[in-house]
């Protein structure tokens, strides 16, 4: 198994994020969710994922600028739409 500098690794994933029209800020929200789920373990959910993410960015079906609305709520619990944003954004 080789290890890697988790510092070099999001320095590497945020430029491709950048690049392909998120947000500083929604860039790095979706790098360090996909670091996360590599660090717990759950290398399904990690960066093996971000391929896929960059090609639904570049063909639009992720929103790289979504605006996210309430759709819905009721008490404690409220239903967003997310303007098919990526699930770490809108969540």
């Amino acid at each position: 198994m080789k290890l890697y500098d988790i510092s070099a690794v999001r320095e590497a994933v945020l430029p491709l994020l950048i690049h392909h029209g998120l947000p500083p800020a929604d860039a790095a929200e979706i790098t360090d969710h996909l670091i996360e789920a590599e660090l717990r373990g759950v290398t399904t959910h990690g960066l093996v994922r971000l391929i896929g993410y960059l090609k639904r960015f570049k063909c639009g079906i992720l929103n790289t600028r979504p605006v996210i609305k309430k759709a819905t709520a009721a008490g404690a619990v409220a239903l967003l739409d997310g303007d098919c944003g990526s699930g770490q954004v809108v969540g």
